[in-house]
This record gives C-alpha cells, sequence and structure tokens, in this order.
C-alpha cells in the first residue's frame, strides 16, 4: 500500500510541468529585475532565471519606477500566454484611450524604458526596441497582441537584445529569429484590460500594471 501510494505521488510530481524563464542582459548597464514584490540586479551580459507554474499570471521589468517596458506572462490551460506593453501609466488613466499618443495625453507618461525581446523555444517572437514598437500593447484595447505557445516551451526574457546600441534603435539586429506560432492557437485567456488605483494594475489582457 505504501508503495502505491509513493508511487502515485511520484507520477503526480512527474506530471507537473513547470515553465523555465531565462533573462539575460545585454545592456550596457545593470538590470534592475523587478516583479512587483522583488528587485534583483543582473550585472551586464549576466543572466537569472524563474520557474512559472500553471496559474502564474504577473509582470517583469527593469525598475521599479513607474514607466516600464513590461514582459508578461500568463500559464493557464496547457499554454503560456505572452506579451510586451508600454502602455503609458500616470496618477490618471490610462483608461479608454485608443492610441499610444493619447494613452501619453491622458497620463503623462511615457511606458517605455528598455528595449525587450520574448523569445519562446519554437514560438513567435516579439520585440520590442524603443518608444512605439509594433509588437507592444500600446493602449488597453490594442488586443491583438498576445501570443501563446505550449506551456511545455522554454522562454528567453533578453534586456537589450543584440547589445547596448541597439536600446533606442529598432533597426538593430536581433539575437534571436522569428517563428510563427501554429495556427492552432486558442482564444486568450482574458479579452478586457482594467484599470484601477491599486498595485498591481492590469493594463492589457494579460498584463499586470503598477502604481
Amino acid at each position: 500500500m505504501q508503495f502505491v501510494v509513493a508511487t502515485n505521488v511520484f507520477v503526480l510530481v512527474a506530471i507537473a510541468h513547470a515553465t523555465t524563464l531565462n533573462i539575460y542582459n545585454q545592456c550596457d548597464e545593470c538590470i534592475q529585475f523587478y516583479d512587483n514584490s522583488a528587485i534583483e540586479t543582473i550585472t551586464i551580459g549576466g543572466s537569472t532565471t524563474r520557474t512559472l507554474v500553471s496559474g502564474f499570471n504577473g509582470m517583469f521589468r527593469n525598475g521599479v519606477g513607474p514607466q516600464a517596458t513590461l514582459a508578461e506572462f500568463s500559464i493557464t490551460g496547457g499554454y503560456i500566454w505572452y506579451d510586451i506593453s508600454i502602455i503609458p501609466t500616470g496618477s490618471i488613466g490610462p483608461g479608454l484611450c485608443e492610441s499610444l499618443e493619447a494613452c501619453k495625453a491622458v497620463t503623462g507618461g511615457t511606458g517605455f524604458n528598455t528595449a525587450m525581446q520574448i523569445s519562446p523555444s519554437g514560438c513567435t517572437t516579439v520585440t520590442c526596441m524603443a518608444d512605439g514598437c509594433a509588437d507592444a500593447y500600446q493602449y488597453p484595447s490594442d488586443g491583438t497582441k498576445t501570443h501563446a505557445c505550449p506551456d511545455t516551451a522554454n522562454i528567453n526574457l533578453i534586456f537589450c537584445p543584440g547589445g547596448p546600441t541597439s536600446a533606442t534603435t529598432p533597426s538593430a539586429p536581433i539575437i534571436h529569429p522569428l517563428t510563427t506560432a501554429t495556427s492552432t492557437t486558442p482564444s486568450a485567456p482574458m479579452t478586457a484590460a482594467l484599470t484601477t488605483t491599486a498595485q498591481p494594475h492590469l493594463r492589457s489582457p494579460l498584463g499586470q500594471h503598477h502604481s
């Protein structure tokens, strides 16, 4: 009986899957890697990892300031949902603004602070090299920027992909090629963005926002 119980526990542990998030700093300065809870300094050329399990819904960024490029992840239903967000934030809004410029006008914020790339194995790579980048959420209802990948994939999150000079140069070379997700990608788990005054906020279908 004890053997059967032990075997069942082993099977449950074996089938429980966790996604590895590899974080790399290719900038010319240290990154203050922040998850709305704790800060870890990543040195120039350094890296760190995080383990994301089913049910995770959160974001990562460089620094604790209110204006920051966000890497947002949600793991549910056997998929990793991910996006980059540069929606501006401020003491007011962004509310229902419908463009990046409108959100900047409402909030007085910028949204972008550091070039970033999310590259899951075998799925679509998204890259944001400068303010206004096409791959990122620019306003709350910008609903075409979320991507999905099976939760068996590992993910690389790169700050300043291609090196420090690429942080403000949209045409700089990227270190990971763009791949295409399959056409069987299911619908995203959330479709409406919410904005509140508490931390963390939601600023895109996946994303957790910050005050």
